[in-house]
């Protein structure tokens, strides 16, 4: 009887070991140079779970209807701790950066660039992984 409640035991220990892992919140990273391409980087739930007030990352589709018909235009922005913005534009974007968009989680890692001059995006790039708090509040 004792050495099954010890093999019960190893057992829940070793599986909970097996689970187990880093977890990681992107905090907001910007690298903006003064010509070329800028970087923006992080994760909803890292500005969320983050002490500051000033962090900020997001990208959306905005759907016009003109005279011309619908018109989609992306737009991504962040913030990071110090205050810095890094922001582009793309109007009528290709369909799998709206795809992209579309499938964000909060969790996930979400990495934008864009070119100085001009504002306009460059690439939209989704990170999803087991190294990521999970977005149903499990830790």
């Amino acid at each position: 009887m004792k050495v099954a409640k010890l093999a019960f035991v190893c057992v829940t220990l070793l599986s909970t070991v097996a689970v187990a892992g880093d977890k990681t919140n992107f905090e907001i990273y910007l690298s903006i140079p003064a010509s070329g391409t800028a970087t923006a980087a992080g994760s909803i739930i890292g500005v969320q779970n983050s002490s500051d007030s000033k962090s900020v990352i997001q990208c959306q589709i905005k759907v016009d209807n003109t005279v011309l018909g619908a018109t989609q235009r992306l737009f991504c922005h962040a913030r990071d701790v110090n205050g810095n913005d890094g922001t582009c534009l793309l109007n009528n974007p290709p369909q799998a950066f709206v795809d992209l968009v579309y499938a964000l989680k909060d969790n996930d890692k979400l990495t934008f660039t864009w070119d100085v001059s001009n504002q306009q995006c460059k690439s939209v790039e989704i990170q999803r992984g087991s190294w990521q708090v999970r977005s149903n509040g499990a830790t």
